[in-house]
């Protein structure tokens, strides 16, 4: 993950001339997605990829392969991991919205509502409910990338 791309929309990763509001969110997160800082940390190890945005009402999904590491004793997707992938995609948004590099989540509240099947791909999808000066509140919702069935989801508040 490169956060870095958040900081620098206002030097040399700017809207194109003539470049959509869509067209320039889709730009930013593929390459936020793609690029990496090589340290190893957990959101560089889920290896997101961009599914979908909207620019004019803030959503972000990311889509999510899972690997044996995500899993937990039983063989299902690990609770840390589904909280984390929907804490990360909730913050990429809020990134988005107050146009900064960090973030810090205030709230976090996770449902889970049905394991995850081993192995399959899973997507996130935050949406913005309101986005202030200085608090951006979210929802968000992890479902199986294949069957859309809900796994879990959350609400969440970032400063």
């Amino acid at each position: 993950m490169d956060y870095h791309i958040f900081d620098r929309r206002e030097t040399d990763f700017r809207p194109m001339d003539g470049e959509s509001a869509q067209a320039y969110m889709e730009r930013l997160f593929t390459a936020a997605c793609t690029g990496g800082t090589g340290q190893g940390r957990i959101n560089d190890m889920l290896a997101p990829r961009l599914r979908a945005c909207d620019a004019a009402q803030p959503m972000l999904m990311l889509e999510f392969a899972p690997q044996d590491w995500m899993l937990n004793s039983k063989s299902t997707l690990h609770g840390g991991i589904i909280s984390t992938a929907l804490d990360m995609t909730m913050g990429m948004l809020s990134r988005y919205c107050k146009g900064v590099q960090d973030v810090s989540t205030v709230t976090l509240h996770v449902r889970f509502l049905r394991a995850g099947a081993a192995m399959r791909p899973f997507c996130v999808r935050a949406v913005t409910d309101k986005a202030g000066q200085r608090v951006v509140f979210q929802h968000a919702e992890l479902t199986d990338a294949e069957t859309g069935e809900v796994l879990a989801d959350a609400e969440a508040t970032f400063m």
